[in-house]
């Protein structure tokens, strides 16, 4: 492990958080109308016991469009640190999932963030016990600025997805494969929902 790393049970936090959220979508996890907006500011201060001072902001947008079976997805995320630097254990993450899909997850990893996709899906079927059987594919480009690993790429990464899901009862079930910048490639099968 990196040095940054074992530091992570020796870390102390304290903070205030102040989060606004609207939300507007039909549906948590395959929304066909509406639109979600979050912020969130984060300050970590020794007042309350933290072991560091800083503040960091991060924002996520989502929104959705339908027509009939055919859903467009948009979505927005960024964040950095308002002042102070953030520690390595508190930074901002890509990769996973429609988060630079041919990345493995959580592989960049760094101090500011900057991301947006399109998701298309189309609903297959629609049944009582599966809500809903979708093919999708995404199209995802972002970047994480100062990375904690220093040979991470911190310029602009493109990735995509191919995907089948279906929403069960217990949650959202998908089977994936995505592709990235650099020729990285992952493949998924995943329960519950995606960020």
């Amino acid at each position: 492990l990196p040095e940054w790393a074992n530091a992570l049970q020796k870390v102390r936090q304290g903070a205030g958080r102040l989060r606004v959220k609207i939300d507007q979508l039909d549906s948590l996890d395959f929304p066909r109308r509406g639109f979600a907006l979050t912020g969130t500011v984060f300050n970590s201060t020794p007042t309350l016991g933290a072991d560091d001072r800083y503040t960091k902001w991060d924002a996520d947008f989502l929104a959705a469009y339908s027509v009939k079976e055919h859903t467009l997805q948009l979505g927005l995320k960024a964040g950095g640190p308002l002042n102070g630097t953030l520690p390595d254990y508190d930074q901002f993450s890509l990769g996973g999932f429609l988060q630079l899909s041919g990345f493995k997850t959580f592989q960049l990893y760094g101090e500011q963030l900057a991301f947006g996709r399109l998701v298309y899906t189309y609903q297959i079927q629609r049944g009582a016990l599966f809500q809903g059987t979708y093919l999708g594919a995404s199209l995802e480009t972002g970047r994480v600025s100062n990375p904690v690993v220093t040979t991470n790429p911190s310029d602009w990464q493109t990735g995509g997805s191919v995907f089948v899901a279906v929403d069960t009862p217990l949650g959202p079930i998908y089977l994936a494969y995505g592709v990235a910048t650099g020729g990285n490639r992952s493949a998924y099968l995943l329960l519950g929902r995606q960020q």
